[in-house]
């Protein structure tokens, strides 16, 4: 791993420890020393400290070439994970048209999401606006609302 650009190693131990500086100063140093780390390491020091990544990640993209921000980004998004095994239990959550596996689609606030009395056993049961579209549900008894978050239940067996 190349070496920090902006402060040796010393003067950046300095800004964390002694001096009281900036909050950008300070926070500088942090990410010069988390890039310094190198992808794994940083990732494993960052996986309570979600805030940081964004500005660790611009320092990458700002001296990194593309192969080395593609280790990061996968060391950032699998943290301890090989990706070739995330990205296939992903796929596994897949689009309507899917087998009886759940859809698993997290909702986002303002989506349309559709509740139907008709099939829900649980007044909670909502599925997005696809699986809806592709399920039959002509003469149910549905409504389509906007939601603050969630899951699509599409598939699973629980709350239909």
């Amino acid at each position: 791993q190349r070496a920090c650009a902006l402060w040796p190693p010393s003067s950046r131990r300095a800004a964390m420890t002694t001096r009281p500086g900036s909050a950008a100063i300070r926070r500088a140093a942090e990410i010069e020393l988390l890039f310094a780390a190198g992808p794994r390491r940083a990732a494993q020091q960052l996986r309570k400290q979600h805030s940081r990544v964004p500005y660790l990640m611009a320092f990458v993209f700002e001296h990194c070439t593309l192969p080395e921000v593609r280790d990061w980004s996968e060391a950032l998004l699998f943290p301890g994970a090989d990706p070739a095994e995330c990205l296939e239990s992903l796929r596994v959550c897949r689009a309507p048209g899917h087998t009886a596996e759940p859809c698993c689609r997290i909702l986002k606030p303002g989506e349309t999401i559709y509740h139907c009395r008709t099939c829900q056993r649980d007044q909670t049961a909502a599925v997005c606006a696809p699986c809806f579209l592709e399920a039959d549900h002509s003469g149910h008894d549905y409504h389509m609302v906007r939601t603050g978050g969630g899951c699509c239940n599409c598939g699973d067996e629980r709350p239909w």
